[in-house]
């Protein structure tokens, strides 16, 4: 992770020994296939926790609760590791930033050198342009000196109050010039203190920031490591109690799991008779229920005769019954037809019993019962002589034979009318909550 080491701490990758490669070696810290205990010096892989097995059956809400709640526990557990592992990125970011700062320093105390170096070669500079310039004024004062003794030797003799007057303008002029060279060379030795101070005191600051930061860092990653190795004990106490608790939990289920077979052993045992009588019952209702949808084909017919019979006396009642020997004649011919579709269904019903066996023995009797006074009532000869002789009677226009059938017909109305009231009341003796039933359809 660091490219550097502290000056004094190691140096170099060695800085901080075994401790950063060893957390980012760490390949499964905070989750994944296995998670990794954090030490000085390597990984110690811990194996991932076992899957809870799930209830056999179901279970009841507190065993699913108790397991609901394990795997919180789990779930808070992976939770910590990533927290750790955040610290640890924190920690890592914070070293990162303290090189950061380092090299910063680092940076700046090389520009405080190069500046120092720079203001080196600024002093040499000048104080070799102070050394040209003294020489090039050494050089003017012996050139003018020469050239003063020359104007000298030749005005000499000429005056010598000019003389005088010359030299004293030159030792003015010398004076003058001393005076500025000697100004200039002490604010370039002003500017040189000031600077080689300035480089000193900033140099100083730099080296105790560099000296403190180090200390902070050292103390940082010495408190880190106790609290990591802090973590990491409390974490493997942590796994070991989840370990135990799991331990207990799984003979706790393994005991309950024995029990629960047992019970649901029992529990089939009891459905089993239960559902062999539900269906046993089922089985009879619905027989029943298919006899007495074939029982009603046979009632609807002997109603229908019944209705054709009571038409037929209402035509013959009237004072011209031979107006309506068209009417009469269809009915007697409905009649015909009726009675061909009630042996048909006789004969299918019978047929359908035999392979009914299942239904209710009551409903079985009573539709029998009734059949055999239905049958009565359909091979009554009234009817037979009504279908072969009521015709040529109204077509000779004998109205003492039409009259006749009139009262036959009304007879045998009757009859089929309380033949059919009897089979409600049969239907009426049989339970009534069976009976309900087999109305209902099979609401069961």
């Amino acid at each position: 992770m660091f490219g550097r080491g502290f000056p004094g701490l190691g140096g170099g990758s060695s800085g901080l020994p075994g401790l950063v490669e060893t957390i980012s070696g760490c390949s499964g810290f905070g989750g994944g296939t296995s998670t990794s205990n954090i030490v000085e010096g390597g990984c110690t892989t811990i194996p991932t926790p076992f899957p809870i097995p799930p209830i056999f059956g179901g279970g009841d809400s507190g065993k699913q609760k108790i397991i609901d709640d394990l795997r919180k526990e789990l779930r808070d557990c992976k939770k910590e590791l990533e927290d750790v592992k955040t610290e640890l990125r924190s920690v890592k970011s914070s070293r990162d930033s303290a090189w950061e700062r380092e090299n910063k320093l680092e940076r700046e105390l090389r520009e405080m050198k190069e500046v120092k170096e720079s203001n080196d070669r600024i002093i040499a500079s000048i104080k070799s342009k102070i050394e040209i310039n003294q020489k090039n004024h050494d050089e003017q004062i012996a050139n003018r000196i020469e050239e003063h003794e020359e104007k000298m030797s030749v005005l000499k003799d000429k005056n010598a109050e000019c003389l005088k007057t010359a030299k004293e303008d030159h030792e003015a002029k010398m004076e003058k010039l001393k005076k500025e060279q000697d100004r200039k060379i002490k604010e370039l030795d002003e500017i040189l203190k000031k600077t080689k101070q300035e480089s000193e005191v900033k140099q100083a600051t730099i080296e105790e920031e560099i000296k403190i930061l180090k200390s902070r860092q050292a103390n940082e990653l010495t408190i880190h490591q106790r609290e990591m190795n802090r973590l990491v004990e409390e974490h493997q106490k942590e796994r070991e109690a989840i370990r135990k608790e799991n331990e207990a939990i799984i003979n706790e289920l393994e005991e309950e799991k024995k029990n629960h077979r047992d019970l649901e052993q029992n529990l089939r045992s009891e459905q089993s008779t239960e559902l062999t009588n539900a269906l046993n019952h089922l089985i009879t209702f619905e027989a029943s229920n298919r006899v007495l949808k074939q029982f009603l084909n046979i009632t609807k017919t002997v109603q229908d005769t019944s209705d054709a019979l009571k038409r037929i006396q209402s035509y013959c009642s009237t004072e011209s019954p031979e107006s309506n020997e068209t009417k009469i004649s269809l009915n007697v011919q409905g009649l015909d037809e009726l009675k061909e579709k009630f042996k048909m269904e006789m004969f299918q019903f019978q047929q359908f019993i035999i392979e009914e066996q299942s239904a209710k023995l009551e409903i079985l009797n009573a539709c029998k019962s009734c059949i055999q006074k239905f049958e009565e009532s359909m091979r009554n000869q009234n009817l037979l002589d009504i279908c072969l002789h009521l015709p040529a009677a109204i077509e000779n226009k004998s109205v003492e034979k039409i009259k006749e059938f009139e009262k036959k017909a009304k007879e045998l109305s009757k009859e089929m009318d309380i033949a059919s009231d009897d089979v409600q009341k049969r239907i009426g003796m049989i339970s009534t909550a069976d009976q309900l039933e087999i109305m209902n359809g099979g609401s069961d």
